[in-house]
């Protein structure tokens, strides 16, 4: 190795000069370094190649008897003596700038002044040695050689980078880490050289350490600026970015301020606009928009109403349906919100969420009649979140919507109101909002605990659902009647609503599918109206003596209810008597509720416990047949009726390709949403079964074009289309009520299965690709509030 390198030496140490030129001009030119950083790599630089060429000069001239060769062995060994203590002494101005610039030191330390009078004194010992002999000797052939105090010369550029390296270590927390490693580079790197120069004559391995320490120190000086310039740029660009977003705050309290007082002249939009700008950019988020366009479609949204600051209070404020001048009137706010905020030539885009909110999908809605993808983008998300929050919103005559509502008219309107792609995605934060937050936050009432009833259902108890397991309703009671002649006693009403409310008004009537099967006193008075038989009949011995009623006496009473099936059993127990009330439901996938009311009483104390007994087949009287739809042509398969969802399916068939399912499916008269009909589910399962053994669920396919797959064991895409057979969503649920043919088809391409479902113009095609190995994928038929009949396999023929 040594061989190689004094065979080269001549060549390294040209490579190693013009490396040092290079640096020199750079550091020269090196704006970004301070004054006297710059002079101390100068310095070192320039010092480094002199140190490093006389070096090899005086190992060239070395025995060199010619005049030549005296004054060039003698000038060539004074500086490589001298020029070793300027690198190093340099080196020490650079330290000192270090500490002053970086550390911020304003003092510098003792030891870097002792360190520099040290080199100082070593410079000046080389110049007297040139007299003396101190170091060096020559003799008459013109040959080096060491003298007794050879050993000072290296001593004294020792002790220097060690002070220095003491220093360094001391003040290293204060320095960036790249400027320390280049420090402890350049004290220990030629440390580590002079040490083996010492056992190694006629190399210069100190003097190339030197300039490649050098090489170091400027590189990494410079790799320090560029990670301050960028850590300034950044500190720079997140305080613009902090008042980017402090403008934008700003901007949105005081839009949001604005609106807020709009909509105080509308007591029921309160908080309208704000939701509405929410649920907005969220549908953008979930559509994939970058964060910038969310923030657009946001604040779009927030001033999306703010025409109606243009519009008379008389008609925002009217609870009557308006008249078609004042619909007229109303329909002007589109036109004055974009007159207003196209003003704002900042944000171009506000605009567009005004003007265009109102239009349809289908071309039919307001200002300009615009239909499709023609309609910008910003006006289709706002419809489809604005009419979200007007039905999940409480007006003069109803309260929120129930989710399922709500969710079923965003899919009735997808394609003619909204944009399918946008209505999609609302369905999806409908589903994934299980416990209804996506509304207004109203004060959430306390249950009532006492019941004022003046006249007959002037104050009603929020309904109470009847489970199979019976539930106890106590309560007192006191009549409140100025004669014995009139009639004053509790009652309860049996009925089924999405809200668990009673209603007596048309419209949330019929938005809350409100149905009431009857009403029921303590005295043995009942009155049947939805359901399909009552019976009621004494409980005890009838000639027993009752307790008589009294006059504004305060008494306990008490309602028992279970349910089994379609069947309601309701024991009323007074001081008087106790009866016993049988119902027959229209089916039995519909709720019961009961509501407790009265008339000319005052109802307190209530309480409601459940008494721990379940009913069964056989414990409730049955007075109506079973509700059975599946009395029809069976096939390859049993007949079933799922009466809620997923409550029954088929066994299940292994999925093969070109396997085909054909049946009948018929809607119950008590389903009133879309997703009320057949499914098809994809699974495997250790018994073949929908929730056996190691249910691992790949697709779940409603005939309605949803996919409502959830897991983790596949991925799932789908295509939904309508054929001529497709009228609107009212003829599609009606066809399903009168029943219809439903087919289904698959093919299998390895861990891929294509579904194909066709259910009276409606087909969707859907692609199940397995994420995990199995051996066997079963389908399956199932459903909601539907009978499936006439069941037919077509297997494939190989």
């Amino acid at each position: 190795m040594m061989e190689f390198l004094l065979a080269h030496q001549l060549n390294i140490i040209s490579f190693l000069t013009g490396i040092g030129v290079i640096i020199t001009l750079f550091a020269i030119i090196a704006s970004s370094l301070s004054r006297n950083r710059r002079i101390a790599l100068v310095m070192l630089e320039i010092s480094a190649i002199i140190l490093l060429n006389f070096d090899r000069l005086a190992y060239m001239y070395d025995g060199d008897p010619s005049i030549k060769g005296y004054y060039m062995v003698r000038i060539s060994n004074f500086l490589v003596f001298f020029m070793t203590l300027v690198v190093i002494f340099s080196f020490n101005l650079y330290i000192e700038d270090v500490l002053v610039i970086d550390c911020g030191i304003k003092k510098v330390p003792k030891r870097i002044k002792a360190a520099g009078i040290i080199l100082t004194v070593g410079m000046v010992l080389v110049v007297i040695s040139q007299f003396t002999g101190l170091y060096y000797t020559f003799d008459e052939s013109n040959k080096y050689h060491r003298a007794p105090l050879f050993m000072i010369c290296y001593i004294l550029p020792i002790i220097a980078p060690i002070i220095e390296f003491t220093v360094a270590y001391q003040y290293r927390r204060l320095m960036s880490r790249h400027i320390y490693i280049s420090l402890i580079v350049f004290i220990v790197g030629p440390l580590i050289s002079s040490f083996i120069q010492i056992f190694f004559y006629g190399f210069s391995f100190t003097d190339m350490a030197f300039i490649i320490a050098a090489a170091v120190l400027f590189i990494f000086a410079l790799v320090d600026i560029n990670e301050k310039v960028r850590h300034a740029n950044t500190i720079e660009i997140n305080y613009l970015k902090q008042e980017s977003e402090n403008a934008q705050r700003l901007f949105g309290q005081m839009a949001a301020a604005f609106i807020g007082a709009i909509e105080e002249k509308e007591p029921f939009s309160i908080g309208h606009s704000q939701r509405v700008a929410s649920y907005s950019a969220e549908i953008a988020r979930r559509s994939g928009k970058s964060e910038e366009e969310c923030k657009e479609v946001y604040y779009s949204a927030l001033m999306h109403d703010v025409g109606k600051i243009g519009i008379p209070i008389a008609i925002l404020q009217k609870s009557e349906k308006l008249t078609e001048e004042e619909e007229q009137v109303m329909r002007e706010h589109v036109s004055i919100g974009q007159r207003i905020l196209s003003s704002v030539s900042e944000y171009p885009y506000l605009s567009i969420g005004a003007h265009y909110h109102h239009e349809r999908y289908d071309g039919s809605g307001y200002p300009e009649g615009l239909s499709g993808k023609d309609i910008p983008e910003i006006g289709r998300i706002i419809c489809v979140a604005d009419h979200y929050d007007r039905m999940t919103t409480r007006k003069r005559y109803r309260g929120p919507l129930p989710q399922a509502v709500v969710r079923d008219e965003v899919i009735r309107r997808a394609g003619s109101q909204f944009d399918p792609d946008f209505a999609g995605i609302m369905v999806k934060m409908i589903d994934a909002d299980s416990e209804y937050k996506m509304q207004e936050k109203g004060e959430q009432l306390p249950p009532k605990e006492k019941l004022t009833c003046d006249e007959y259902r002037s104050d009603i108890l929020e309904g109470i659902v009847i489970t199979p397991g019976v539930k106890s309703i106590k309560f007192m009671c006191r009549r409140e009647v100025t004669s014995e002649d009139q009639f004053g006693a509790p009652s309860v009403i049996v009925f089924d609503a999405y809200d668990g409310l009673v209603h007596d008004d048309e419209l949330t009537i019929k938005a809350f599918s409100y149905l009431e099967y009857g009403e029921i006193w303590f005295d043995g008075h009942i009155i049947s109206t939805g359901a399909r038989n009552m019976v009621i009949k004494p409980v005890g011995d009838p000639d027993a003596k009752k307790e008589t009623r009294g006059r504004n006496r305060t008494r306990q009473y008490e309602v028992q209810a279970g349910r089994f099936e379609d069947h309601v059993k309701i024991r009323m127990i007074s001081p008087e008597e106790t009866n016993e009330v049988t119902i027959a439901l229209p089916n039995s996938s519909k709720y019961a509720f009961i509501g407790l009311t009265g008339e000319h009483c005052l109802i307190t104390d209530i309480q409601v416990e459940e008494t721990g007994k379940i009913l069964y087949e056989g414990d409730i009287e049955r007075i109506a047949e079973r509700v059975d739809y599946t009395n029809r042509m069976e096939s390859d398969i049993p007949n079933i009726q799922i009466n809620g969802p997923k409550a029954d399916a088929t066994n299940g068939i292994v999925v093969e390709d070109g396997l085909e399912l054909l049946f009948h499916s018929m809607s119950l008269p008590t389903a009133s949403l879309l997703w009320q009909c057949a499914y098809v589910m994809l699974f495997s399962s250790d018994d073949n079964t929908i929730f056996g053994e190691n249910y691992h669920e790949y697709a779940h396919l409603k005939m309605n074009g949803e996919n409502e797959w959830q897991g983790n064991y596949s991925e799932n895409s789908s295509q939904v289309m309508k054929d001529d057979k497709f009228e609107s969503w009212e003829k599609w649920e009606e066809r399903n009520k009168k029943g219809v043919e439903c087919h289904v088809s698959f093919a299998r391409r390895g861990n891929k299965i294509i579904t194909t479902t066709k259910c009276a113009g409606l087909i969707m095609r859907n692609t199940t690709t397995l994420l995990e190995k199995t051996k066997e994928v079963y389908c399956s038929l199932s459903g909601d509030q539907c009978a499936l009949t006439d069941i037919r396999v077509k297997k494939p023929r190989f």
